[in-house]
């Protein structure tokens, strides 16, 4: 029983981050533009603890960008489930210093470099409804 409660709460734990970043990357795309500057970028590698030794490359772009005279910095490239992939970002960014930014009026910590949604949200909730659906059925049938 507790297998199947397990379940459910994960894939009702990645349906809603992945409705998260749905929402949010749908709502980034009417945020306002601003200009930023890249203040540094570099490669990270995220490896896991213990029995987990998989690595994770990532390349990390740090900027910034000036609001009512206030400054503000960030690491957001857009709103994804999965890191992105670092040959790409490189290509995009390591030889750039300005770049356009697109900023939540509401909140201008909020922003992000490319607004809109990522196919890999989607699959997330797929993942989610899975879960979800698999931990009632067996709690059902079982």
């Amino acid at each position: 029983m507790l297998v199947f409660v397990i379940m459910t709460l994960l894939g009702c734990f990645l349906l809603a981050m992945a409705l998260r970043l749905i929402v949010f990357g749908y709502r980034s795309t009417s945020w306002p533009t601003h200009e930023a500057e890249i203040v540094d970028t570099h490669h990270v590698i995220e490896k896991g603890d213990g029995a987990r030794r998989q690595k994770f490359n990532h390349l990390m772009v740090i900027y910034k960008y000036i609001i009512n005279g206030k400054e503000y910095t960030n690491t957001n490239i857009r709103y994804k489930w999965t890191r992105q992939n670092i040959l790409v970002e490189q290509k995009k960014y390591n030889k750039v210093k300005q770049v356009k930014v697109y900023v939540n009026p509401d909140d201008y910590n909020q922003s992000v470099l490319e607004p809109g949604i990522d196919l890999s949200n989607y699959m997330a909730v797929f993942a989610g409804l899975f879960f979800i659906t698999a931990g009632c059925l067996l709690a059902i049938f079982v």
